[in-house]
């Protein structure tokens, strides 16, 4: 199991190496996202959401880490939504915001908001983790490897808010 890990991790920093930054639409970024997640969503009924910004968003990034990260954090959203709530589901939202963090420096700003289980306040970092799972099938490593991937591309990942039966909010 150690083995399978490593090589896992390994294949995604290999991916993400391979990436070339380039200026991406996040709008258009987020919506190929959930369209790779719409038949997983559906079959754990689970609504997926997306409020598009009112203006253009343009960043520099490399697209197949930025999906990669946002894959990892939807996906976990809907495992913990499905073993919540298997017979009536939840819902996943995503809406970006952007703000200057310096004078000429703009951020951009992800939120993807569920309404799973929540998390408690102390394990906040510990989900960050690698090998960190409270799911009996899960690996530990989906929200690991998105950490190390989002500050390989200059960004950071975390949880900005969770409530316990309530769901979480997640920041990129």
């Amino acid at each position: 199991d150690v083995r399978k890990l490593i090589n896992t991790t390994k294949a995604f920093t290999r991916i993400a190496a391979k990436g070339r930054e380039e200026s991406l639409r996040v709008d258009e970024i987020i919506e190929e996202t959930l369209l790779l997640m719409r038949d997983i969503s559906k079959s754990a009924k689970v609504n997926l959401y997306f409020e598009p910004p009112t203006k253009l968003l343009v960043i520099q990034s490399q697209a197949v880490v930025l999906e990669q990260i946002m894959l990892n954090v939807i996906l976990n959203a809907i495992q913990q939504i499905a073993e919540l709530r298997p017979s009536i589901g939840g819902w996943i939202k995503i809406h970006t915001d952007f703000f200057n963090e310096a004078k000429d420096e703009m951020k951009c700003r992800i939120f993807i908001e569920d309404n799973g289980p929540g998390i408690h306040a102390k394990l906040w970092e510990k989900v960050f983790e690698m090998g960190y799972t409270t799911r009996r099938e899960g690996s530990g490593i989906g929200l690991y490897i998105s950490r190390n991937l989002i500050r390989d591309i200059g960004g950071e990942i975390f949880i900005s808010q969770s409530r316990i039966l309530s769901g979480s909010i997640f920041v990129l």
